[in-house]
């Protein structure tokens, strides 16, 4: 800087002044001092340039240590951009830098050889260093540099000041600019930092762009697993009653079947008593009529129960089947007696010129892994032939 002992020179002119001296000495021993004298002056001057040397070499090799480390945290707090901006300052002033600006471009710019360069309208300031303050403005609230303003206005207007420019930039794409107030001598390093804040910089928009890719994909399946609830619910649903179907009704009993493992259960198997007279001399409206009225009573007196464990389906055109987990030997017994209970209070209640009735068979079992669910609702279907035997032989009302 300003003041500073040039070495080379001053060496020079000590030399000449001692050989000066050296040329007008009278006597051997007056040269011999005078040539001790600049020898010891040289080997000082030697030894404090060297050690002026060493101390300079290790303050950049520190400093050249310090920068990637930086850089790495910056790395790490991606998705802190407070942070993230913090830390580049910090590392720009570490390097000798008096105050620093970071201004981005709204969107990076791909520069390909082809790119005609092109003044960008604004700039966004992300982060500052001035008069020993430091601020990093978040997405939104940076303020903003037109070309109309320039960088002036961010500037102290007192004393004289020198900045350097540095371009932002990594591969093919321009990020911003980098603006500091620096010795000449610290421009290599301030160099390389730009260079690395660049690459962090690069980082930061996969990582963004990453982020915004992972979140569609995430509404996207989240879109298909709705849909996909919604077809799984239709296709093991039955659509008039709502119970579930043959394959609805299979994979939930087998899935409760295991969840209950060294539990008694019972399989019932009811069919809608007369469902074919019905359709015939009333027609398949009261027909449908029949079935969501017999699925309702079937859902309610077996849920009504016990709801834990227990699964209702229609596998047939008027066949319905129930899954019930047993906490007693009588619970069996004493859902077939609801049942019909229902069954007449309905019947009872209903202003409609026939019976909606079941007969309903019965198959108990103790739960495990390797219970055939399907096995035994054939089961329950043969044990339904002997309650059909004492139905009704219409199902008109008298």
């Amino acid at each position: 800087g300003d003041g500073a002992l040039d070495f080379s020179g001053f060496s020079e002119a000590f030399r000449d002044i001692m050989k000066h001296y050296m040329e007008k000495a009278a006597g051997s021993l007056k040269v011999l001092a005078l040539t001790e004298i600049m020898s010891v002056t040289d080997a000082y001057v030697e030894s404090y340039v060297m050690r002026s040397l060493e101390e300079r070499i290790g303050m950049l090799l520190n400093k050249s240590w310090t920068a990637p480390a930086t850089i790495q945290y910056m790395i790490e707090n991606v998705e802190d951009e407070s942070t993230f901006y913090r830390l580049a300052l910090e590392n720009i002033i570490t390097q000798g830098a008096k105050s620093a600006y970071l201004y981005l471009l709204p969107e990076p710019i791909k520069c390909d050889r082809d790119y005609r360069f092109v003044c960008p309208d604004k700039l966004e300031l992300a982060a500052e260093c001035a008069d020993g303050v430091m601020k990093a403005y978040l997405p939104g609230e940076r303020p903003v540099i037109s070309k109309e303003e320039g960088f002036s206005v961010r500037y102290p207007d007192t004393g004289e000041h020198t900045y350097i420019a540095f371009m932002l930039f990594a591969k093919t794409f321009q990020y911003g600019i980098m603006i500091c107030e620096i010795e000449a001598a610290s421009i290599g390093l301030l160099y390389g930092v730009a260079l690395q804040i660049s690459t962090a910089q690069a980082y930061m928009q996969i990582s963004k762009q990453e982020n915004k890719t992972k979140k569609k994909l995430y509404a996207t399946l989240k879109e298909l697993e709705d849909k996909n609830q919604v077809l799984s619910f239709v296709s093991a649903t039955d659509a008039l009653t709502g119970l579930y179907n043959r394959r609805g009704f299979m994979e939930q009993a087998m899935a409760e079947v295991s969840a209950h493992t060294g539990k008694k259960a019972a399989i019932f198997f009811s069919d809608l008593d007369h469902l074919k007279q019905i359709n015939d001399v009333f027609g398949h409206k009261d027909g449908d009529f029949a079935l969501e009225h017999a699925a309702l009573m079937l859902k309610e007196t077996v849920f009504g129960f016990r709801k834990e464990g227990t699964v209702c389906g229609r596998i047939g055109g008027d066949e319905f089947v129930s899954l019930m987990i047993c906490e007693e030997d009588t619970d069996a017994d004493e859902v077939l007696k609801l049942l019909s209970e229902r069954c007449k209070s309905f019947n009872d209640a209903c202003d409609k010129p026939y019976y909606v009735e079941f007969s309903t068979g019965c198959v108990e079992f103790v739960c495990s892994d390797k219970v055939p669910v399907a096995e035994l609702t054939g089961q329950a279907d043969a044990c339904l032939y002997e309650a059909k035997k004492s139905r009704r032989e219409s199902v008109l009302k008298s």
